[in-house]
């Protein structure tokens, strides 16, 4: 509490303060229990029926009709009693603001005029001597107004109750809703992680449990070979010893062929035999945390050679020849913000086994020119109504039903002036529209009847386009990836990837990770478009598993597994969303180029000799 200027004298009175506490303790106490106090001075005790609140006397009916005819005290306000404390006193309450409330310099005169010079409410005797000649009213007539804006201010009090209450509710909810809904995902992530990670480790299981069957079978085979051996040894020893000039003649021809092929070189060398060992090892995993930041990198064990172990190649390396993963926070689907700790995990996968593509159908895109050289097919759309959009290397798109047994309709592109206008990759857009990439930079949109749409002119050099989850365009150039509005055509952001060498192809996913197919670099690499931040890392030149040659097409399923065609291995990589080598298919023959999710489970990839091959790939 202030003290003002004066001190305690010039605080104000609460009188509505003042005035309940009077009432209240008037009701609950009395000088002579329900007697008449006036009556009780006399001698007599007579009930009280009635109590003045201005005097606090309690007053029988005689006595309360002499009270109210005097002079002094007719304005007085009286009320009944009951004899029950609680309707005595709401009795009270409800005239409360009907009594009169006395001078406090002359305490025989009632306060009944405002003095609006001063502020303050006088009593008719403050008027004449203080007050004289000051503007004054009664304070019922004046007191309207502060009524009138009472009611106002209670009307909004009481609103912003409401609201405050509804706030209330609102936070008590989100702090249970939301704390509950980040705790799921939080254990839901734990338990994805988890799961990665016993996939993981399970498969270097495997790779164990592969070399022991090997070992198995090899032991088999020597204790085979030995015993036949203890069995050439015994009948030579016994031969030597105890076999007649008769019988060694007779087996001469026999003994010199043995003779030949034990001292042939390869015979020989065959027995040189090492003991046979599982030639890796097992460098155990680590979790680094680096002074200068929050970030903590977990390093997962992995098998390796002993070659590799002692040269010190650590699988937490990245861009280091073997596969490595990263797993950070605006990667992840449910990720956090505002300086949140950040983990970084990478895994060798060089082990995974490479395998033969698992093809369910092979269609062969008719030649636009029968037996006029090869073509391929450098893009593959999936419209939504299931119908399959090849681009060819000539200025045809090809369209085919959803089954891919037969070609529905072509699109065409007119011959320019001074050149051939060719379409370079395509990417289906919403209500079954398709955008077409012409090779001098523009975008055509096609409808679902294969008719003209429109066209946009985004940017010169455009290397590819792809379609984000809410249907805007993708674009990509040199140096940028742009996202396009598909109904306007107006560029609404775009980021910088002047890092890449040769960005040929783009995918994005569900949470707008643009991953990008670098053939220069021969990686792939994944950008968080909002921030432009690089948040995936896979591949490095050469042809062991985890590696790449020129990659050329990318795309990714609904669960955000990435497919890459690595056109130069002649190879499909399946990877996860974090960079994890999942499968590896070998091709024989054709080199794929293009990559689209055709159906759960199933892929399509375009060749460079004109097929387009389904392939299950889960």
């Amino acid at each position: 509490m202030i003290i003002p200027d004066g001190g305690l004298k010039a605080i104000k009175p609460n009188f509505l303060l003042n005035s309940l506490q009077d009432v209240l303790k008037s009701i609950s106490e009395g000088t002579n229990g329900h007697f008449c106090d006036i009556c009780h001075q006399d001698g007599l005790n007579k009930k009280a029926d009635m109590k003045c609140l201005e005097c606090t006397d309690k007053l029988c009916g005689g006595c309360a009709k002499v009270h109210l005819r005097l002079k002094s005290s007719k304005d007085h306000k009286v009320i009944e009693l009951t004899g029950d404390i609680s309707e005595d006193t709401d009795n009270a309450m409800q005239v409360l603001t009907e009594r009169s409330i006395y001078c406090e310099k002359h305490p025989r005169d009632a306060l009944k005029y405002f003095c609006k010079d001063d502020g303050c409410v006088i009593c008719p005797t403050c008027y004449v001597t203080a007050h004289s000649g000051h503007s004054c009213s009664d304070i019922f007539d004046e007191v309207k107004i502060d009524r009138k804006r009472l009611c106002q201010l209670l009307d909004i009090v009481e609103l912003q109750c409401a609201t405050y209450q509804a706030n209330v509710e609102q936070t008590q909810q989100q702090k249970i809703t939301r704390n509950d809904e980040l705790k799921l995902k939080i254990n839901q992530d734990c338990a994805k992680l988890h799961e990665h990670i016993d996939a993981y480790y399970n498969q270097q299981l495997e790779i164990i449990e592969k070399k022991k069957h090997g070992l198995s079978d090899l032991f088999k085979k020597l204790q085979k070979d030995g015993q036949e051996l203890e069995q050439s040894k015994h009948f030579i020893q016994s031969l030597l010893s105890h076999g007649h000039a008769t019988e060694i003649l007779s087996m001469r021809n026999e003994l010199n062929q043995k003779y030949e092929t034990v001292m042939k070189d390869d015979y020989n060398r065959s027995h040189e035999i090492q003991v046979p060992s599982i030639e890796y090892e097992f460098q155990q995993s680590s979790l680094v945390s680096r002074a200068s930041s929050d970030v903590q990198t977990l390093t997962l064990g992995k098998l390796c050679t002993p070659e590799k172990l002692s040269t010190g190649v650590s699988p937490k390396k990245l861009d280091s020849g073997t596969h490595s993963k990263k797993l950070d926070t605006e990667a992840h689907p449910k990720n956090l913000n505002n300086g949140d700790t950040k983990a970084t995990v990478t895994a060798a996968t060089d082990l995974c086994e490479v395998k033969e593509p698992n093809i369910v159908h092979t269609y062969c895109v008719p030649r636009k020119n029968p037996g006029n050289g090869t073509y391929h097919i450098p893009s593959i759309a999936v419209r939504t109504n299931g119908q399959i959009c090849a681009v060819m290397d000539y200025n045809n798109i090809c369209i085919h039903d959803a089954s891919l047994t037969k070609q529905n309709c072509i699109i065409r592109m007119q011959k320019r002036q001074g050149y051939d206008a060719k379409f370079k990759c395509a990417t289906p857009l919403n209500n079954n529209y398709l955008a077409c990439l012409e090779k001098e930079s523009t975008i055509y949109l096609f409808n679902a009847s294969n008719g003209y749409a429109k066209q946009y002119n985004i940017t010169e050099k455009i290397r590819s386009i792809a379609t984000f989850e809410n249907g805007n365009i993708a674009v990509m150039d040199n140096s940028k990836i742009y996202k396009v509005d598909h109904f306007t055509g107006s560029v609404k952001q775009y980021i910088d990837i002047s890092s890449m060498t040769d960005p040929v192809s783009l995918a994005v996913n569900t949470t707008d990770i643009v991953v990008i197919a670098d053939k220069g670099n021969h990686c792939v690499k994944g950008f968080q478009f909002s921030s432009g931040k690089k948040v995936l890392t896979y591949g490095s030149y050469g042809s062991r598993k985890g590696q790449l040659n020129a990659p050329r097409g990318v795309c990714i399923d609904r669960k955000n597994n990435i497919i890459i065609a690595d056109s130069g291995n002649r190879r499909l990589h399946h990877i996860d969303g974090w960079g994890t080598l999942l499968n590896c298919f070998q091709f024989n023959e054709d080199k794929p180029v293009s990559v689209a999710i055709y159906k759960e489970g199933h892929i399509l990839c375009g060749t460079d000799s004109g097929k387009i091959h389904v392939i299950k790939y889960m």
